[in-house]
């Protein structure tokens, strides 16, 4: 996490409060996720919620969306730090990067992984995995769509 730990927390934990993250309310987070210093605390609420079921309406922008479709599942990469510092116009990439795929499998061959109006959107009830890993700079988080 780097040094923005403190303030990425605080941050979460201010929009747990906001969203009212009681007892019977599946939690949710809505946002946009990109890329380094722009994530929006997105990997702290999923790691908070790891093992329950929670809502997400998230918005990847096509610019900074790293990931793609295997027949099985859609993945999206989210890298959080690099090795040294990134230039305007560098694409983060493991190993010089860290960070997490999300692996979204697909149900009766339908993705929840959707470009529409120039970004990726992951919408939906899903349940989250525990973080496992890293593997060649990646942890990996899977979101199990529930219907």
């Amino acid at each position: 996490m780097g040094h923005h730990a403190p303030v990425r927390l605080s941050l979460f934990l201010a929009f747990a409060l906001l969203t009212g993250c009681s007892r019977g309310k599946i939690p949710e987070f809505k946002g946009r996720v990109g890329q380094l210093d722009n994530e929006g605390g997105f990997d702290d609420f999923l790691v908070h919620h790891a093992e329950t079921v929670v809502r997400l309406d998230v918005t990847f922008p096509q610019t900074d969306f790293q990931g793609g479709s295997e027949k099985e599942f859609d993945f999206i990469d989210v890298f959080d730090a690099c090795d040294e510092e990134m230039k305007p116009g560098d694409t983060p990439y493991a190993p010089r990067c860290s960070g997490t795929e999300y692996n979204v499998p697909k149900v009766g061959g339908r993705s929840a992984l959707v470009l529409e109006n120039g970004g990726y959107h992951l919408r939906g009830r899903f349940r989250v995995s525990k973080k496992t890993g890293p593997l060649q700079g990646l942890f990996a988080v899977q979101l199990q769509p529930v219907e």
